[in-house]
């Protein structure tokens, strides 16, 4: 599973560990937090493209609203034909990095948004009183939309991503950019 929830309650994707561990010893010394910093903005810069096409980690088109959320959007004046899960822009607004020398870790920062109002399975509308921090509104929508992991094709890119970093450390002059 590509997400994880911490004690804090964010949610983070897993995997540029098992990418990093490809590289022996040697070239993980060449690893920078810088490299690591664009590894994560290019990710959120991923996510939040595809979610606002409607689409997932694998691109398959999100599944469509529940009849009663797709009402409410609409009464709203929301558009409800593409499932984008955008309504205020907290949630992916709030999408932020931490990096080190050797990860990247991409969550969702501890807002709270308003009174989050959902349809269960059985069609009955409900308004959840409690506010709900960005980081639980999305891990609550990647259950049925996983928008927040890593597809395959952004894998290979990491990794394209790390190789050219090493080659340009490599191949140009101590002192010269």
């Amino acid at each position: 599973m590509p997400e994880d929830i911490t004690t804090d309650h964010t949610i983070a994707i897993r995997g540029l560990d098992r990418l990093i561990r490809r590289f022996d010893r040697a070239q993980r010394y060449f690893l920078t937090k810088d490299l690591m910093s664009e590894i994560a903005n290019f990710l959120i810069a991923k996510i939040q493209l595809r979610t606002s096409q409607g689409v997932d980690a694998g691109g398959t088109p999100f599944t469509p609203y529940s009849p009663g959320w797709a009402l409410f959007r609409q009464k709203t004046g929301h558009p409800t034909d593409k499932v984008n899960l955008f309504f205020h822009g907290t949630m992916m607004s709030s999408m932020t990095f931490s990096a080190t020398k050797d990860t990247a870790r991409i969550f969702f920062l501890p807002t709270t948004g308003k009174p989050y109002r959902y349809e269960t399975k059985s069609g009955e509308r409900r308004e959840r009183k409690q506010k709900i921090t960005s980081a639980q509104k999305a891990y609550f929508l990647n259950e049925d939309r996983r928008f927040f992991a890593i597809s395959a094709n952004e894998q290979q890119q990491i990794l394209d991503m790390v190789s050219e970093h090493l080659r340009n450390l490599i191949f140009t002059d101590a002192g010269t950019d």
